[in-house]
């Protein structure tokens, strides 16, 4: 089983790829995650902002 990551590691994660600062390499390496789970966690991060913003 891999790690686990809080909420918040996650969100910082990608928050220094999304500030324009850090390429998704930089901060894998920096964090010691690994590109699938960032980018993964970055997708996440993008769909529950779109479904937020829905109205039901």
């Amino acid at each position: 089983m891999g790690k686990l990551f809080t909420p918040e590691y996650k969100k910082q994660c990608v928050e220094m790829v999304l500030d324009g600062k850090h390429s998704v390499t930089q901060v894998c390496k920096m964090m010691r995650v690994s590109q699938s789970a960032l980018n993964s966690w970055r997708r996440q991060i993008y769909y529950l902002t779109i479904l937020t913003q829905i109205e039901f």
